[in-house]
């Protein structure tokens, strides 16, 4: 996921989306790709509401719309000042997302959020508010759909035989999962939480994938893939993470898996 956004940030224009629930770490991710840019050789503005990360070096702009001034608004403004890229906190309407697109169509670098469920989910999201697919296709560089998983704690975590539901499940999707995996326990290297530090597990659209699938909904084959689950599953794998922590992040539960063939 990372390796894929990098190289997406390297692009001359377009646009960049990121979703996920609140506290999923877009923001972060945002700014990562940002100090990634060479700031000091770019123009660099933000719209934000509210500003998470200062950053002497670029311009950033808190959205106040009790004083009138919206992200649609704003945008207006930011490109009659020549920015080379811009970020946008969030697309919540219309009016914004036609300016953001507008903006990608004018050679402009612009990265951003949509609020929904996963990858596939911003298109659809972006074609209810207007934007229509051709322009999607075009102009948007990569679509990641983010979560955080919560570390285990490598001083304390706890060998535990791995069920057989998950090895099913690992090898339905191409990740093989040892007989033993570890769980949270607790001590005082991590204040007997269990957990030290986090990780991004992604379900990434490139620009080739959007192209790709004319349909609105992406064919089956693809949706069953499951990138998120997958991600975390290789983390259990490796000692990572434990697959309670990943089921319970990802919002599913592992007795309701259907565990057929093996997807690619």
């Amino acid at each position: 996921m990372l390796k894929q956004l990098q190289s997406a940030g390297k692009s001359p224009a377009g646009l960049i989306v990121l979703t996920g629930p609140t506290g999923s770490g877009k923001t972060t991710t945002l700014y990562s790709l940002l100090h990634q840019m060479g700031l000091a050789e770019k123009n660099v503005m933000t719209l934000e509401q509210p500003i998470e990360y200062f950053m002497p070096s670029i311009r950033q702009t808190e959205i106040r719309e009790g004083a009138g001034m919206s992200f649609a608004s704003g945008i207006r403004s930011i490109l009659r000042q020549d920015p080379d890229v811009i970020l946008i906190g969030e697309i919540r309407d219309s009016e914004t997302a036609a300016m953001a697109l507008r903006a990608a169509m004018t050679g402009h670098f612009v990265l951003t959020t949509v609020h929904t469920r996963d990858a596939w989910g911003v298109i659809s999201r972006l074609e209810e508010l207007g934007v229509p697919r051709h322009h999607i296709q075009e102009f948007i560089t990569i679509i990641v759909a983010q979560r955080l998983i919560r570390k285990l704690c490598q001083h304390c975590r706890q060998k535990v035989q791995t069920p057989e539901t998950l090895v099913n499940l690992g090898q339905a999707m191409k990740v093989k999962l040892p007989g033993s995996t570890y769980q949270s326990t607790g001590c005082s290297a991590c204040f007997n939480t269990g957990y030290q530090g986090r990780f991004a597990v992604g379900d990434v659209l490139t620009r080739q994938a959007i192209l790709a699938v004319g349909a609105k909904e992406p064919p089956t084959s693809i949706r069953e893939e499951r990138p998120f689950l997958k991600e975390g599953l290789e983390k259990v794998a490796e000692g990572q993470a434990d697959f309670a922590e990943v089921f319970q992040q990802l919002g599913m539960d592992l007795d309701k898996m259907k565990v057929g063939r093996p997807v690619c």
